[in-house]
């Protein structure tokens, strides 16, 4: 995970791309970052994603819940699967 305006990094190394184990990565790096952000982006994976139409309408995962409550729900998806900003 990389903020956006100040770029700082988290890095975490999981077992598996499971759900399990992208949601305790994300609460961990949200822990470490000491509070949430108004905006998360993500992109379509399916740990968070349950449906996307296209149109801008996404359906998260109901277990998005175990972390911490941010302004918005939902983490806004973008169309860009496995683009990462860099760090700097």
């Amino acid at each position: 995970m990389v903020l956006a305006y100040s770029r700082m990094l988290y890095v975490e190394f999981i077992k598996a791309a499971d759900q399990l184990h992208i949601l305790q990565a994300l609460r961990n790096a949200l822990e470490f970052f000491g509070g949430v952000p108004r905006v998360m982006l993500s992109d379509n994976c399916s740990p968070l994603v349950v449906a996307n139409d296209g149109q801008g309408h996404v359906d998260c995962n109901r277990l998005i819940s175990i972390l911490p409550s941010s302004t918005d729900s939902c983490p806004r998806h973008v169309g860009l699967a496995g683009a990462a900003p860099r760090a700097r």
